[in-house]
Parts: structure tokens; C-alpha cells; sequence
């Protein structure tokens, strides 16, 4: 019996130390993976992230017996740090913006981070639990098992596990491995295989495979890997743009085609103001502005960068989607824009110029926006504003974008929307009496506040109106008006009953009005979308384009009348189209994607000589 004891557990002899040390471990893994998984149930459980867990798990198992003991507990606590704190921070990712986290999206952290608070994350106490437990188990596990074991026989039994694992991986990712029917086990529909290889549906490849392998791919798209060893395929994809681009028929005229040509624009693009928040009690201005407007009742603004704000701001001002898996700053502030907004504008003789209160630095606005055709982008220090947060300040800047010579287009970013709704802002103190006295009694207090930074963008959009009106600037001045993202600010239990539920895709049905004094009001039942704005507003001013080269279309015109996200889903009206659901339009909606993406990835037009 002591013979068969020291075997197995003497310090000779470490084997079964090794293994069930390391299995506990590798299990605590899978089952911080479960409860991860378990935090957003599906229909049916889903095979395949366990699969790819298992594999993965027994790598990293394999990995760690083949370390020295240093290095095997650095590397068995380091990754166990990470894997939960990846995990923590996609739970709370997920309950802010309703979607999950790709790498890609650290490239607006440093920006986003200004506007960060920690009551915008909720992570339920048994995933911290959880995650707490792995990283108990990897310490213990760690600093408990014995010297590597270099017996010949472990070591090769070892290194066959590791390379087993790491092909079982491959081979599994890639489909080799298929059932009887000869169909790919890990997915039997085309729409998933679709969605896991162009990787820009970030919440549908996670739930598809799982965190570990969702996390692997990842990071071999957004470290650029996988474009690395795309590039000599860069002829054929600039080929498939060129066809799709020369097969666009151009936008025929339409009844609005020049109507507001030689007028001024002033396009605001306002902050998290929501649909529940526009009421004539709570935005009277707003609201009195929308019911003599162009009234678009089913506009969309989807998001598909993870920065939701600069998403729609570049969507408005180019035309164009990034690429959701590949976005980096610099696509914004050096590629070729020719047919944007502003430039269009430009070369029609307007001063173009863009204005918001926060520093330049943010987004690289002061760089992104020159690129775009702004003659500049204006801060609240450069406008000489006296608060930089509350909306209403705003006017003090009235002649920097409403100059008086000469044609103009300014394009103006509120703040006032942004959370959090804490009890001391100042649009708070001014306005919680009066918010107060026109909603329920018993309304909770975030609810309050976030309707009065409401009714301070309000105070905004009554005083530019008054002015405009009192200088006689309204008669030849257009306003336009739409919100950038849903306000994902106020805690999900009180947004989803005002927003009708959880789906974000209907909760970016959003404010769109356009407002021209000798326009006959109406309200609009087609569905459009942000990326509709642009060549809309192409149409109504008579801009040098013919809207080919536009990602959307005019709201006029015979085209257009859904709304694509990037799972291959779309909206008209207020119902949802699975991808599945009509294969023709799903062709359409992943080509008008793909070149999209691949017109700012290649900087097309710069390749075609059309520079900025």
C-alpha cells in the first residue's frame, strides 16, 4: 500500500499530483465558461462553445504540466486574472451597450473613458463568484503541486495532449471535422459560418463559440493577423467593390430633389435623446420643433462601432460603416473622404465648420473632421463658452455657427444627454422641480434626472430657434435634427419598459426630424436610418453626387425601407427580419456591407486617385 501510495503522490513520483491538479483547474475554467454562458440563456444548449472550451482547457492544461514550477504558477494564476477579468468586464459591457466587447473596441476606450462610470456596469454577484473561485483554484493548484514531472513517458503523453488540443482546435474551427450527413458539426447553417468568418456580429460569435475560442479569434483579427494574411487577396476584393459601385444605378430626382438649395444647415446631432424623453411636457421646444417638421417616426441609429456616439457621427458625416472588426482612428483622420458631408458642402462655397463643447482631443476630432472637409472643429474653449457640460451654453457661441455673410453648414454635437444622472448636475438642480411636477410621483430619481439633461438640450434648441427667428436667419436656414444612440445611460430596468423591451435593435428607434419654415409639416412612415441622412440630405441641397458611393439612400427616393444591423437582421417599420428569413435580401445586405467595410479598410477612393 505504501508502494502504491509513494507512486502516485510521492515527490518522486508526481504524477496524479500533476494531473489533478491541473484538472481541477482546467474545470474551474469550463465552469466559470457555464455560468458565464448561463447568465444569457438560449433555446437550445448550444455543443459547440463546449467543444471548443474543452479543447482550449486541455492545451492550457497541457501547457502548464510543461512548465518549470516558476513559470507554471505565473502562468496558471496570470491567465486565470485575465480569463475572469475578461469575463467580468464582458458581462458588464454587455449589460451597458447590449452587446459584447471585441479587442477592436479598445481603440475608443481612451476617449470613451471621459464619460465612464461604474453604475453604467452590472455584473450579478455569482459570476464575481465565479470568477473569484478560478483564481482561488489557480492559486492553490499552483502553489501546491509538485516539480515538474520530466518522466519521459509523462512528457511525451503530455506533449501529445498539446498537440492533439491545439489540432482538435484547427480542425474543429475550420469545419474538417463534420457528422454523418457530412455537415459541419459545430454549425449546420451557412448564416453562422458567415457571421463567425467576417466576425463583425460580436454578441452572435460569442454565443456561437463560446468565450475561450470567441476570445482566440479575436485577437487574431483585431492584432490585424488575419488582414496580414489577407492582403494578397486586396486585387480581387477592390475588384468586387469597383463591380458593385459601377453596377449602382445613380438616384433619380425625386419631388425634394433641390428644394433646399442656397439654404443654410445647421445638423445637430443631439445626446442620448430618446423617444421617451421627447413629450411637449418634458421637451416642449423640441417637440414643438418635430410637429413642424418632416417627422421621421421610423428612423433607426445603429450601432456597429463600439464608440455608439462617434458611430453615428461618422456614419452622418461619411456615408460610409467601418469596419466593426478592423476600425482604427486613423482610417478616419488620413483616408479619402471625397463625398463627404462637409466636403460636398465645401466645394458648393459654404463654410463648413463643426462644433461641440469637448476638447478636440477626443476621437481625434481636431484632425478627423479637417479630413472630412470641416474648415475646423470648434470646442467650447474655442467658442469661449462659459460652462462646457450644460447645453444651454451652447448660445453663447451663436455667431461662431450661425456666421453672418455668406452660405453656411454647421454641424453641431450636444453634450447634455451623457450619464450619469447624478442629483448635483446643474441641469438637475435647474429643472427637477418642474420635471417633477409633470411626471408620476412615485417616478424613481434617475429617471428624473435623465429627463432633465433632456430639458437642458431643450433650453439649447428653443434659444437657437428664438434667435434664428428674432435675426431673420429661419427663413433661409434648414435645422435637422437626430439622435446618435438610445440612452443606454439609464439602468435597463427602468429603459426597457419605456423603450418596449431589450432588443437594441428596436431600441435604436430613434428622433429624426427635419425643420424648414416653408415646408408643410408631415410625418414620414418609411423606415430609414442614420446612414440615410447623408444622401438625403445630398438630394434636398443639390450636392456634386449622384449617391452611388453612399452605404445608404435618399429617404425620398424608391430605394432603401429597412434597416440592416450586422447580424444580417432588419427592421422595416417596427418588426424584425431574421437573416434567415429572405435569403435574397440577406445577399444584399452582406454585400452592401462587405464593400462598405472594404471602401474604408483599402481607402478606396485615395487607390482610384481621389484624394481628399
Amino acid at each position: 500500500m505504501q508502494k502504491i501510495k509513494s507512486l502516485l503522490f510521492g515527490e518522486d513520483r508526481p504524477v496524479i499530483r500533476n494531473a489533478v491538479g491541473v484538472g481541477v483547474w482546467c474545470l474551474s475554467l469550463v465552469l466559470l465558461e457555464l455560468a458565464f454562458r448561463g447568465l444569457y440563456p438560449q433555446k437550445e444548449f448550444a455543443v459547440a462553445p463546449l467543444i471548443f472550451d474543452l479543447l482550449w482547457v486541455a492545451a492550457l492544461g497541457a501547457v502548464s504540466l510543461l512548465l518549470p514550477r516558476i513559470i507554471r504558477r505565473i502562468f496558471m494564476i496570470g491567465f486565470s486574472v485575465f480569463f475572469s477579468v475578461l469575463t467580468l468586464v464582458q458581462v458588464g459591457y454587455y449589460s451597458f451597450f447590449g452587446s459584447f466587447m471585441s479587442f477592436s473596441s479598445t481603440v475608443f476606450a481612451g476617449d470613451g473613458a471621459a464619460f465612464f462610470d461604474l453604475s453604467y456596469f452590472v455584473i450579478p454577484k455569482k459570476i464575481i463568484a465565479a470568477a473569484l473561485l478560478v483564481i482561488f483554484c489557480s492559486v492553490i493548484c499552483a502553489l501546491i503541486l509538485p516539480r515538474t514531472c520530466y518522466r519521459p513517458v509523462f512528457a511525451a503523453v503530455t506533449a501529445v495532449c498539446l498537440i492533439l488540443s491545439c489540432v482538435g482546435i484547427v480542425l474543429y474551427e475550420r469545419g474538417f471535422l463534420r457528422d454523418e450527413k457530412g455537415e459541419v458539426t459545430w454549425s449546420t447553417v451557412s448564416d453562422d459560418r458567415d457571421m463567425y468568418s467576417d466576425f463583425v456580429d460580436f454578441t452572435g460569435c460569442l454565443r456561437l463559440v463560446g468565450l475561450m475560442q470567441y476570445t482566440w479569434r479575436d485577437s487574431v483579427i483585431s492584432s490585424g493577423l488575419d488582414a496580414a494574411f489577407a492582403r494578397a487577396a486586396n486585387a480581387s476584393i477592390i475588384s468586387a467593390v469597383d463591380d458593385y459601385y459601377s453596377s449602382r444605378e445613380p438616384a433619380a430626382p425625386n419631388e425634394y430633389t433641390g428644394i433646399f438649395e442656397g439654404k443654410n444647415l445647421i445638423l445637430i446631432q443631439l445626446e442620448a435623446i430618446d423617444t421617451w424623453m421627447l413629450t411637449p411636457e418634458v421637451m416642449p421646444n423640441l417637440w414643438a420643433l418635430k410637429e413642424s417638421s418632416l417627422d421621421f417616426v421610423n428612423f433607426y441609429a445603429p450601432r456597429y462601432l463600439a464608440a455608439a456616439t462617434f458611430n453615428t457621427e461618422s456614419i452622418v458625416n461619411t456615408g460610409l460603416l467601418a469596419p466593426p472588426n478592423a476600425a482604427k482612428l486613423n482610417q478616419f483622420n488620413q483616408n479619402s473622404y471625397p463625398y463627404a458631408m462637409a466636403r460636398l458642402f465645401a466645394e458648393k462655397g459654404y463654410a463648413a465648420e463643426s462644433f461641440h463643447q469637448i476638447n478636440g482631443t477626443v476621437y481625434n476630432r481636431n484632425t478627423v473632421h479637417p479630413n472630412w472637409g470641416y474648415a475646423h472643429y470648434n470646442s467650447g474653449a474655442a467658442m469661449g463658452l462659459s460652462n462646457m457640460y450644460n447645453d444651454s451654453y451652447l448660445l453663447e457661441g451663436y455667431e461662431h455657427y450661425v456666421p453672418d455673410k455668406g452660405n453656411f453648414f454647421s454641424f453641431i454635437i450636444t453634450y447634455t444627454g451623457h450619464g450619469p444622472y447624478n442629483a448635483d448636475d446643474l441641469s438637475v438642480i435647474k429643472y427637477e422641480k418642474e420635471i417633477r411636477s409633470v411626471v408620476d410621483e412615485n417616478a424613481a430619481d434617475e429617471y428624473v434626472r435623465a429627463l432633465c439633461h433632456a430639458r437642458e438640450t431643450d433650453e439649447f434648441i428653443g434659444g437657437l430657434v428664438d434667435r434664428l427667428d428674432r435675426e431673420g436667419r429661419l427663413d433661409d436656414t434648414v435645422l435637422m435634427l437626430y439622435t446618435d444612440h438610445y440612452d443606454h445611460y439609464l439602468s435597463n430596468d427602468l429603459l426597457y419598459p419605456l423603450k418596449g423591451g431589450s432588443d437594441p435593435r428596436l431600441m435604436s428607434r430613434l428622433p429624426f426630424m427635419i425643420y424648414c419654415r416653408d415646408l408643410t409639416p408631415a410625418k414620414i412612415t418609411k423606415t430609414v436610418a442614420s446612414y440615410d441622412i447623408l444622401p438625403t440630405v445630398a438630394n434636398l441641397f443639390a450636392l456634386d453626387t449622384d449617391g452611388r458611393y453612399y452605404f445608404g439612400d435618399d429617404a425620398f427616393s424608391d430605394r432603401g425601407g429597412y434597416v440592416m444591423f450586422s447580424d444580417r437582421s432588419w427592421i422595416v417599420g417596427e418588426t424584425v427580419y431574421p437573416a434567415d428569413s429572405d435569403p435574397e435580401r440577406r445577399e444584399e445586405i452582406v454585400r452592401r456591407f462587405n464593400v462598405s467595410w472594404n471602401t474604408v479598410k483599402l481607402d478606396y477612393f485615395a487607390l482610384k486617385g481621389l484624394k481628399n
